[in-house]
């Protein structure tokens, strides 16, 4: 038999799923976050992975329409743990779903509602086209990212938000 603790945290698992799903979401979602940066900090795939695999276990219990604004988080948090498993991989299909999650993101994170939130979405999906781009050597991905980011920075004022853009993003090597 499972020892006492073990069986505990199986019956508050399952309690958490049937009567408090939002709740058992939420937690999910913190802990993929915290994997994330556990595995960005580290480079620990391991921990990325992991970090991906929980963000989507979040999102069976998220939905847009009860909970948007944690549902778009936990979709910015899956993207950029993919785009970070794409990077450390240098595979494509992590990207390309990084992208679906960008985009999932976006539709809650806009520049009216929540601009702090809308920048940081847009910003992670265009850096993450530029990296899909680099890898693929696709001047076109890249060029669509760039352009991207940069119309994302010259769209906010710089003196209510200096603390989100900061440095402008510079890919002047490139070229585009």
């Amino acid at each position: 038999p499972a020892p006492i603790s073990g069986r505990c945290a199986a019956v508050s698992y399952t309690h958490l799923t049937r009567y408090m799903p939002e709740q058992l979401a939420l937690s999910r979602a913190n802990l993929g976050n915290a994997l994330r940066i556990v595995g960005e900090w580290r480079g620990d795939l391991s921990a990325l992975r992991e970090a991906a695999s929980v963000s989507r276990e979040a999102l069976r219990y998220l939905s847009i329409q009860t909970l948007p604004r944690q549902w778009s988080t936990a979709q910015h948090n899956l993207g950029t743990a993919l785009a970070m498993i794409g990077s450390r991989t240098q595979t494509v299909i992590p990207f390309k779903r990084s992208f679906r999650a960008f985009e999932n993101a976006l539709l809650v994170r806009s520049k009216d509602r929540f601009p702090i939130d809308w920048v940081r979405s847009s910003m992670n999906y265009g850096n993450a086209r530029v990296a899909l781009g680099q890898l693929l050597e696709d001047i076109d991905i890249i060029q669509t990212g760039y352009l991207q980011l940069m119309k994302i920075s010259e769209s906010l004022d710089r003196r209510k938000y200096p603390y989100i853009l900061g440095t402008p993003v510079s890919y002047t090597h490139l070229d585009v």
